[in-house]
């Protein structure tokens, strides 16, 4: 779970898991593990760079509003950070697995 406290300030920028190497997986989507986001509340606010940015700049951020019960999937190594708010909100975090994917258990 991803708990936003009301009156924080925006999390920091994070991603899942390490982008795929500069190869052929680089855009096989069995690559990495999906990530899946559940929204509990409404206005649940994110603000999204992209998959394929090593980078987060500021000028690449998109606001990602979900209502309640909204599901957003990606990729494992999308970057993303969860904003602060004036109310405490609460996100659902799993994950997707793949064959392809090495778990190291």
């Amino acid at each position: 779970m991803l708990r936003t406290a009301a009156g924080s300030r925006d999390s920091p920028v994070r991603r899942d898991f390490a982008p795929s190497e500069a190869d052929i997986h680089a855009a096989d989507l069995n690559a990495l593990p999906g990530l899946l986001l559940v929204a509990t509340q409404a206005d649940t606010v994110l603000y999204g760079y992209g998959w394929n940015s090593m980078v987060a700049f500021r000028s690449n951020m998109h606001t990602i509003v979900l209502n309640k019960g909204d599901m957003m999937l990606m990729r494992g190594d999308y970057m993303y950070s969860p904003a602060g708010c004036n109310s405490n909100h609460l996100i659902l975090h799993g994950y997707l697995d793949t064959e392809l994917y090495l778990n190291l258990e």
